[in-house]
C-alpha cells in the first residue's frame, strides 16, 4: 500500500488489493470503527481510499498503524514506523492538467508532422515525428499496467 498524500485531517492511500470489493468493504468498516475517523471515501476502480479524520497527531498515528495491520505499508530506510512510509505517487496518477498537456502535445505534434509531410518540409516532419514518438513512448510506459491486463 502506498500513501499518496497525507495532510492534517486527510490521508489518501492506494493499493491493488483495494480493487476487490470484499477487501475494500473490510478496510472501510475497520477504519470507520476507529475513534477519530470521520469518513472514508473509496474508489474500487482505482484501488484508492480517502480517509478524513480529526486532525490530531495521535489519530494520524492510529490510522497509519491500522493501515499497516490491514495491508502493510512500504518502508523507508528499513524502518517499520508507519509515520515514515513512502509517499511516492505512481506515474499513472499524474495531475490531470499535466496528463492533458501531454495528450495535446501528442495530437499537435502528429498533426503538424503530417502537414509538414504534405508541404514537403522534411526536417520539420522528422523533428515533430520524433517529438510525437517520445510523447507516445512516455504515455504507453506510464499506462503499461492498464494495457497489459
Amino acid at each position: 500500500m502506498i500513501i499518496v498524500s497525507h495532510f492534517a485531517g486527510r490521508i489518501r492511500v492506494r493499493d491493488e488489493s483495494l480493487q476487490s470489493a470484499p477487501v475494500m468493504a473490510r478496510a472501510k468498516e475497520a477504519l470507520l470503527a476507529m475513534a477519530g475517523v470521520e469518513s472514508v471515501e473509496a474508489s474500487q476502480r482505482v484501488g484508492s481510499m480517502l480517509i478524513y479524520y480529526q486532525a490530531t497527531a495521535s489519530a494520524a498515528k492510529q490510522i497509519l498503524h491500522k493501515l499497516t495491520d490491514l495491508f502493510g505499508l512500504e518502508e523507508v530506510g528499513g524502518t517499520a514506523k508507519p509515520e515514515r512510509v513512502a509517499t511516492t505517487i505512481s506515474r499513472a496518477f499524474l495531475p490531470k492538467t499535466r496528463r492533458i498537456a501531454k495528450k495535446i502535445g501528442m495530437l499537435v505534434s502528429l498533426l503538424v508532422a503530417v502537414a509538414a509531410a504534405v508541404v514537403d518540409l522534411k526536417r520539420l516532419h522528422i523533428l515533430l515525428g520524433a517529438v510525437f514518438l517520445a510523447l507516445l513512448g512516455e504515455h504507453l510506459s506510464a499506462r503499461r499496467q492498464m494495457l497489459l491486463r
